[in-house]
C-alpha cells in the first residue's frame, strides 16, 4: 500500500522538507530491511527532493522560509537515514554529508547562550504560530538535542555534545 502512495506524498509534501525526510526514511529504510530495490529508489528520490529544498545558508525550507524547530526534525531524520546508507552512490553520500554539516551550523546559529533555540522569524513554530490538536507547537528540543549528539559522535567533536547538554538543561526546566 505504501508503494502506491508515493505520488500523493510527493504532491502533498514537496514544500515541507521535514515530511520529505519522513517519506525518504519510510521508503529507504523499510526498503533496505526488506530488500525491495523499488522502495529504496523511491526513498532516494524523496531524499534528493529534501536535499534540494535546502538553501545555501543551510536552511531546510519550511513553508517558504526557515524554521529552527522543523530544521531540527529534518536534521534528526536525515542523520538517521545517512547512518543507514548502503555502500554505492558516493556522490549522494558526499552531498548528503555536506547538507547535514550546513544544516547543523545553521541550527547552532539559532541557539541562544541560555540553551534556548530562537524562533525568531520562523515560518511555523513561534509564539502565536501553528497549532496541533489545539495546542501551540513548541520547539522540537528532543530533535535538536539528538541531532547535536549524533553529530558530536559522527565528527568526534565534543563541542556539539556540550551544546546538546545546554539545550537539555534549558528545556528540562520547562
Amino acid at each position: 500500500k505504501l508503494m502506491t502512495q508515493a505520488p500523493d506524498l510527493e504532491k502533498l509534501d514537496y514544500r515541507d522538507t521535514n515530511r520529505l525526510f519522513f517519506d525518504a526514511g519510510a521508503y529507504y529504510l523499510v526498503g533496505s530491511w526488506l530488500g525491495d530495490q523499488k522502495a529504496i529508489e523511491l526513498g532516494i528520490d524523496f531524499l534528493k527532493k529534501a536535499l534540494g529544498n535546502q538553501s545555501e545558508d543551510g536552511v531546510f525550507v519550511e513553508k517558504g522560509g526557515h524554521d529552527s524547530s522543523y530544521q531540527a526534525v529534518s536534521l534528526n531524520k536525515g542523520i538517521i537515514i545517512y547512518l543507514h546508507l548502503r555502500p554505492g552512490d558516493e556522490s549522494l553520500r558526499d552531498q548528503f554529508w555536506s547538507s547535514i554539516q550546513n544544516g547543523i551550523e545553521w541550527e547552532v546559529a539559532m541557539m541562544l547562550p541560555s540553551g534556548e533555540i530562537s524562533t525568531a522569524d520562523n515560518t511555523r513554530v513561534y509564539p502565536g504560530g501553528e497549532k496541533f490538536l489545539g495546542e501551540e507547537k513548541g520547539v522540537a528540543a528532543k530533535d535538536v538535542i539528538l541531532s547535536f549528539l549524533y553529530y558530536a559522535v559522527m565528527t568526534d567533536q565534543n563541542s556539539y555534545q556540550q551544546l546538546a547538554d545546554r539545550i537539555y538543561k534549558f528545556y528540562s526546566r520547562q
